[in-house]
């Protein structure tokens, strides 16, 4: 069995690798080439996937040549995935040949036989990924099977559908390869959300339609144009309030263009609204209320195109949450109205914000300076801020914690919901605010040294670790007592803070890796490395060359070049004898035991190494 360079795919990378090929010319595995072993084949680990993509070179004569993908001093090659690849790949002096193999095994499950081939698409009830043979593409599984005939120029692969392109013309397949739409159209859209699925926008001749995936026509190919919903409303949309209607399809109705205006009709291909509209846009369905454009100017009309709020407005926002509340510009200025069109705020600023995540307030924008109203226009804060908002908690149930971050002319500080400071304005700056409960803190630096100093405080001013760290790195929170853990750099060395800013760990390590696997964490110390908890001991002393982090109680060391396992307590389940890094344990044991048909104990395991292949 011979060896040859490949390349395989890692997390937005390409990693030098090794391909063994049989005597009869099939790939068997391959090995992945780390830059810290020098050459020695390890694992492919890199992609949390089951199956990543490797590729090969061969020139004209067939033979293989190594992939040029780097520069000599760089042994990876960046990319991203959504680039175009040829372009990357366009640099090699043979044919590309791509193919896939297993992260866990290293065993190649589809030949390198393939132009070019996407990532594979994981789902029900099989893995696939479209690839290229022969210039024409097609969809195999994660076996190789070809699901779809290499027949078309373009395919986007949906996991359960493909919509296929050929000859300029789309049209939709079922993953098994049954056509469930012809391939006749100009352009072709998959309509779906969380309550509708099965409508597909299609263009022919210019004109669009609406069909399902049973190729029923609903809407005939007659309009300049359709769509179920605006992006602007969609991107208000808080995550908790999926029925705001942003979408107007689950409530059975389309905006469509005709002859240049906007109306809507039914799914049963009657008219809505009549086509009078410069624009149109879903607004709250619940309400049956829309947002249209005529001449120019904006207003509000319901279903049966009775006007609610007249056409006198250059914009309107809205938030569908909050109720009763439309934000309008007229002549220039902003203000607010209610739903009915009486004004609640004056059209006076020049701008108005962030009202949709508080209740009865918004931040006002007049000249360079900012201030607080409620939804009546009494001014709770002046415009006198050089910059004004809340923070926010996109992960937690309430989004506005109840404090705002301001900059005056002396700096930046922190301000409670009654507008006291609870972080005096002195600051340089603020970086990445933490506002998911429990945390509310952030990172403050100070520059009166001349020098940036990071300190971690809490939004109501009770906690500070002090302005002596270098960098703040990472907050992160610890599941098992709910403490967030703050990782810290002084002098080139990484420390832990607790969540009351001490000190849990002082800087002294070359690394921690706060992602917590069995109550610990992977650290470096003097080149060397070992585990700490989450009390900041050292459960496991740093004397290995390499660790891993803990997967079911077990992790992956080296020490002496070898590689070997321990458990949580720093035990040996086996003792470093291994050459090469194994795949896993349960991979090890399985084919251990698959060699072996009696127990040998651990002295067998430790002598066995070159009777088992990694």
């Amino acid at each position: 069995m011979k060896a040859v360079r490949c390349m395989v795919e890692g997390n937005n990378c390409l990693i030098n690798g090794l391909l063994r090929i049989d005597e009869r010319g099939w790939a068997q595995s391959v090995e992945v080439m780390r830059a810290e072993q020098q050459g020695v084949p390890g694992q492919v680990l890199y992609c949390h996937k089951d199956t990543v993509r490797f590729y090969v070179v061969r020139n004209e004569t067939g033979e293989y040549v190594s992939p040029q993908l780097y520069q000599p001093n760089n042994k990876t090659y960046h990319y991203d995935f959504r680039s175009n690849l040829k372009q990357i790949l366009a640099e090699q002096e043979g044919p590309v040949l791509w193919g896939y193999c297993s992260t866990e095994t290293g065993v190649v499950v589809v030949q390198p036989v393939y132009q070019f081939a996407s990532p594979m698409n994981y789902g029900e009830p099989a893995d696939t990924a479209v690839v290229q043979k022969d210039g024409y593409l097609g969809i195999i599984d994660i076996f190789g099977h070809i699901c779809l005939d290499f027949n078309y120029n373009g395919i986007q692969n949906l996991k359960e559908i493909a919509v296929v392109m050929k000859d300029g013309r789309y049209g939709l397949f079922s993953r098994g390869g049954k056509e469930m739409i012809p391939v006749i159209y100009d352009e072709l859209e998959i309509w779906e959300n969380d309550h509708c699925f099965g409508y597909v926008k299609v263009r022919k001749n210019g004109k669009a339609g609406l069909i399902s995936l049973k190729n029923e026509m609903i809407l005939d190919c007659l309009y300049d144009e359709l769509k179920h919903r605006d992006q602007h409303n969609h991107d208000l949309v808080h995550e908790s309030t999926p029925e705001l209607a942003h979408e107007t399809l689950p409530f059975g109705l389309v905006m469509a263009q005709k002859n240049g205006k906007w109306g809507m009709v039914n799914l049963k291909n009657q008219i809505q609204v009549d086509f009078l509209y410069d624009s149109l846009t879903g607004y709250d369905m619940r309400k049956n209320l829309l947002v249209a454009c005529r001449d120019g100017k904006k207003g509000i009309i319901n279903l049966n195109g009775r006007q609610i709020i007249d056409f006198s407005y250059e914009d309107i926002k809205i938030s569908p949450l909050q109720d009763d509340v439309i934000v309008a510009q007229k002549n220039g200025k902003w203000g607010m109205l209610n739903g009915t069109g009486e004004i609640r705020i004056d059209f006076i600023y020049d701008q108005i914000r962030d009202y949709q995540w508080q209740w009865d307030r918004a931040i006002v924008e007049k000249g360079r300076y900012s201030g607080i109203t409620d939804f009546s226009g009494n001014i709770l804060l002046k415009c006198r801020y050089r910059s004004l908002s809340p923070c926010f908690s996109w992960a937690a149930k309430e989004k506005y914690s109840g404090y705002y971050m301001v900059r005056t002319k002396t700096g930046w500080g922190i301000m409670n919901n009654e507008f006291e400071f609870t972080i005096s304005p002195k600051y340089l700056r603020f970086e990445d605010i933490f506002t998911e409960f429990p945390f509310y803190k952030m990172w403050a630096i100070d520059d009166s040294d001349d020098e940036d100093k990071y300190n971690l405080l809490s939004f109501n001013g009770t906690i500070g670790s002090g302005f002596r760290y270098d960098h703040i790195h990472e907050l992160r929170q610890y599941d098992r007592n709910k403490s967030d853990l703050t990782k810290v750099v002084k002098d080139g060395r990484f420390g832990l803070l607790d969540g009351t800013g001490r000190e849990l760990v002082s800087p002294q390590y070359d690394w921690i890796d706060l992602e917590y696997q069995d109550g610990l964490v992977v650290i470096k110390k003097n080149g060397l490395y070992g585990y700490l908890d989450c009390y900041g001991n050292e459960a496991i002393e740093p004397v290995f060359e390499d660790a891993e982090e803990f997967h079911e109680g077990v992790a992956l060391i080296r020490k002496d070049g070898l590689y070997g396992y321990i458990d949580v307590c720093g035990n040996y389940l086996l003792a470093p004898c291994l050459k090469n890094r194994a795949r896993s344990f349960k991979t090890f044991l399985k084919q251990f035991r698959s060699n072996f048909a009696d127990e040998t104990g651990s002295r067998g395991i430790e002598n066995s190494e070159e009777r088992i292949e990694y």
